[in-house]
């Protein structure tokens, strides 16, 4: 069975996304209660997903919230 186009990821700093069209990646959050922010998008080369790319994200969302608040 296959996974799910999106896919919620556990256990980081901040609640995060990944939307996942072969072989694309998206990752993205929810901000402001109904909006979502697209962080980083990279196209994948293996089967899991690279870890610096979550890093990627998670940094992209820290400046986000760090500029436009919670």
């Amino acid at each position: 069975m296959h996974e799910p186009q999106a896919k919620f990821l556990k256990g980081y700093r901040h609640p995060l996304m990944e939307l996942r069209p072969m072989p694309e990646r998206f990752f993205y959050a929810s901000w402001d209660r109904d909006r979502f922010v697209i962080l980083s998008h990279y196209k994948k080369k293996q089967d899991k997903t690279d870890p610096r790319e979550i890093e990627k994200a998670l940094d992209w969302l820290d400046d986000w919230l760090k500029r436009k608040g919670k």
